[in-house]
């Protein structure tokens, strides 16, 4: 996977995103942003996952956090269209 240039115009660089109108990206990350703000770090990630999923179409996700001690990925919330549905 390509690593992102984040000294330029990120959104512009995801080939996932490149289909979508920005501000219906945008948006997604602004409701992103709200429901980081207000729940806990588990229900957020879930949470998170479930907007993208609403917001953008987003089929299957997961989050992975780095451990305490930097040595292993661990899967802090995962979700795909089956289960995150409303």
């Amino acid at each position: 996977m390509d690593e992102l240039d984040l000294t330029s115009n990120t959104i512009d660089q995801c080939k996932a995103c490149a289909y979508l109108p920005r501000e219906r990206i945008l948006g997604a990350l602004c409701r992103v942003a709200q429901v980081l703000s207000g729940q806990s770090e588990s229900a957020a990630l879930s949470s998170v996952l479930h907007t993208l999923e609403r917001e953008l179409g987003m089929a299957r996700g997961t989050v992975l956090l780095l451990s305490a001690d930097r040595s292993e990925l661990l899967v802090e919330a995962f979700g795909n269209h089956e289960t995150m549905a409303d």
